[in-house]
């Protein structure tokens, strides 16, 4: 009898849960449960971001290899012009002795280094004579201002070094860049390259004319003589650090404001200025520049970062791209790609 009973007692004491012990055990899974919806949430944010920055990058790279090959065989010169009349504030027109390299519509550098130094947009060249119409005086959080005949007039797209590298007065240059050689002073914003490449407008491949390279582009699928392209910066929109709470360019502080925007290949014939240009954009809406400011420091190491600086007597054309993506958290990261191009052939000086 005692043995039925020690039976029957070890049956009862395992043969379920109580009330208690259920309410504990689904606790205790829907914990589990949460955390493990919570790493896969926080997971799947991170490879999102992650697949975000990756997709950038590759863009990036992508824009500088076909960057690379329009530049295989090129020549590269840094647009100059000097007044040839007086231009008053208001003048939609500004004369000049000559506009080779200039593209067909961009943005000027006038008394660069001195108090009515202004930045000057046009909309095309002239027809007639050398000059630009349809300016845009003042862009670029510059004021307009009388300039005198005489005045040099720069594409305010390049950026190349200065001829006095030791010590040169501040009105001299516009940035430091960190080189090859060292620090490297220059002058311009670096947001364009102008340059050439070998043509032949017959179609075929006779690029020499008496033992010399026949010059030129190809527009809309036709080479032509004489013509000229160039990249150049194009914002689309400005982004504000205060608003996406981060410090883009690592300088300690979020009250900066940046252009964003894409790099552009355009190429025009001088000698039609009303024909059409061919206008590519390359890449995605998402290189970074300094509201006002293309060319400075845009990773805190206390070097300027304009996206061309062409060195002629190198024949060296460094370019950087600082390009921003956001994150699903609403971030705005920033990732560097550059590339380093020898032109083959001379410089246009």
């Amino acid at each position: 009898m005692a043995r039925l009973v020690g039976r029957a007692g070890t049956r009862g004491a395992h043969a379920g849960f109580s009330l208690v012990e259920l309410c504990i055990a689904t606790a205790m899974l829907i914990v589990i449960s949460t955390m493990a919806v919570s790493t896969w949430s926080s997971e799947s944010h991170a490879l999102k971001e992650m697949a975000g920055v990756a997709e950038i990058e590759l863009r990036a790279q992508e824009t500088l290899a076909r960057l690379e090959a329009q530049l295989g065989s090129a020549r590269g010169r840094t647009p100059t012009a000097f007044l040839t009349q007086d231009a008053q504030p208001l003048d939609a027109l500004f004369e000049v002795d000559g506009r080779v390299g200039f593209p067909d519509r961009g943005l000027l550098l006038v008394g660069r280094g001195t108090s009515t130094e202004e930045r000057v947009g046009y909309a095309r060249v002239a027809p007639g004579n050398p000059g630009f119409e349809e300016l845009e005086r003042g862009a670029q959080c510059t004021s307009p201002a009388l300039h005198v005949a005489g005045e040099e007039v720069l594409w305010a797209g390049i950026a190349a070094p200065i001829a006095l590298q030791n010590d040169p007065p501040a009105d001299q240059w516009d940035g430091v860049a960190r080189e090859l050689e060292g620090p490297t002073y220059f002058r311009g914003d670096g947001s364009g390259f102008a340059f050439q490449v070998p043509v032949d407008p017959g179609g075929g491949h006779a690029f020499l004319v008496d033992g010399e390279a026949r010059w030129g582009a190809t527009i809309l699928g036709s080479a032509v003589a004489d013509a000229w392209s160039a990249f150049a910066f194009e914002p689309t929109l400005t982004l504000s650090e205060s608003e996406c709470g981060c410090d883009l360019d690592a300088d300690g502080d979020q009250d900066d404001l940046f252009d964003v925007g894409k790099l552009r290949l355009r190429s025009w014939d001088p000698a039609h200025p009303d024909a059409p240009a061919q206008d590519v954009g390359l890449g995605p809406d998402v290189v970074l520049q300094e509201h006002c400011n293309w060319g400075s420091d845009l990773d805190g190491d206390g070097f300027d970062d304009p996206i061309f600086l062409w060195n002629p007597s190198a024949r060296r054309l460094h370019v950087r791209l600082y390009c921003v993506c956001r994150t699903n958290g609403a971030k705005a990261l920033v990732r560097r790609s550059e590339t380093t191009v020898f032109l083959r052939n001379a410089s246009l000086e």
